[in-house]
């Protein structure tokens, strides 16, 4: 498969992932732009077995998780934290209990992010998100468990209800 094809095919596949990471659309683009150029200067080391996609994503994760322990990352949240305003956009107001629960999902440490991110926004099986994140299935879905009482103490009753309905 061609560069041109890879990127054309998974840039926003990729983008949403590191976004549900870093928080931030600007950082989320430079690290999929990272992650590209890092897939095509070690393209001859990629041995091509159909899973592209994983291989990208495994990528990207790590990517995340770089930037996330990097001092950059520290700075721009004490920088949000001292410079947040009040006032929220008509955006936020729409779609309100689907922001509440995806605020609450970033809120969760990255360990338990990374489960939920994988299992409800991705889709992925508990075996997959295992293999993804070098866990073994029974550590997945404890912090799966896990991340689902911590979510349910935050939210309201009427959202973890809309988290339910969506589970099933």
């Amino acid at each position: 498969m061609e560069i041109e094809e890879v990127v054309k095919t998974y840039t926003i596949y990729l983008l949403k992932l590191s976004y549900l990471y870093v928080k931030d659309k600007q950082i989320a683009e430079d690290i999929v732009q990272e992650v590209f150029l890092k897939f095509y200067k070690n393209q001859a080391a990629y041995q091509e077995e159909g899973k592209i996609k994983q291989y990208l994503t495994v990528m990207t994760v790590n990517q995340c998780k770089d930037y996330v322990k990097s001092w950059a990352y520290r700075k721009v949240i004490i920088k949000e934290k001292l410079t947040r305003s009040h006032v929220e956009t008509a955006a936020m107001i729409l779609k309100e209990e689907r922001q509440t629960i995806a605020n609450a999902v970033l809120a969760l440490p990255i360990k338990y992010r990374e489960p939920i991110i994988f299992y409800y926004y991705e889709e992925r099986n508990i075996l997959e998100i295992a293999e993804l994140l070098h866990l073994s299935d029974n550590t997945v879905k404890t912090r799966l468990r896990e991340a689902r009482r911590r979510l349910h103490h935050v939210l309201a009753t009427d959202d973890w209800e809309v988290l339910q309905i969506e589970e099933q």
